[in-house]
């Protein structure tokens, strides 16, 4: 049996800076740009909520990110691309678990961002950040199996398939399977 160091939340929010990138902590600011991405019904079609209609719909969605990390449970970054720092996308490890030393992971760009490799090198960091800085094991993807850019993300990053849920999601009438796929700490290169 193999002993680990015991995993451990962060007690401030951790900035995280790449080659293009900055990923911070929500602000009152990407309220707009956050709405601009959650109402595009082509960039949520594989998301398994439906796009929102209202501006008044992403201050829960802003809310519970700031929670999340408040209670431990979630680390949920903003994307942004230097100098002007606004809001491209997210990304996210939820339903944190440090006694198993394991999270889920989700993600999202704007489409005037899309086949760059900005999701790519957010996620690469995230991911570092993750393994390296909490010490997690394992960490988890739910993808629409005909979200193949994201499947392919994921691959690149040495996920692994691991199942296969049929009919796990209903959004906006529309029934959906989910590909489960899971990068252990041994994985990393």
């Amino acid at each position: 049996m193999r002993r680990f160091q015991m995993s451990e939340f962060p007690s401030h929010f951790p900035k995280l800076v790449t080659p293009r990138l900055v990923l911070r902590q929500y602000e009152e600011r990407d309220l707009a740009g956050i709405f601009e991405f959650y109402s595009d019904p082509v960039a949520m079609q594989y998301w398994s909520i439906p796009p929102v209609t209202d501006l008044s719909e992403v201050r829960p969605i802003y809310e519970r990110n700031h929670g999340g990390f408040a209670a431990g449970t979630s680390i949920s970054w903003v994307i942004t691309m230097p100098p002007d720092d606004a809001f491209i996308g997210e990304c996210s490890l939820f339903h944190i678990d440090l006694v198993h030393r394991r999270a889920e992971v989700g993600y999202g760009l704007h489409r005037t961002h899309w086949r760059r490799g900005i999701m790519r090198e957010a996620l690469a960091a995230a991911f570092a950040f993750a393994f390296d800085t909490m010490l997690m094991n394992r960490l988890e993807a739910d993808v629409d199996p005909r979200n193949e850019a994201s499947i392919g993300i994921l691959t690149s990053l040495l996920f692994r398939r691991e199942g296969y849920l049929r009919e796990r999601w209903f959004t906006g009438g529309v029934v959906a399977d989910t590909v489960l796929l899971g990068r252990i700490r041994s994985d990393k290169p």
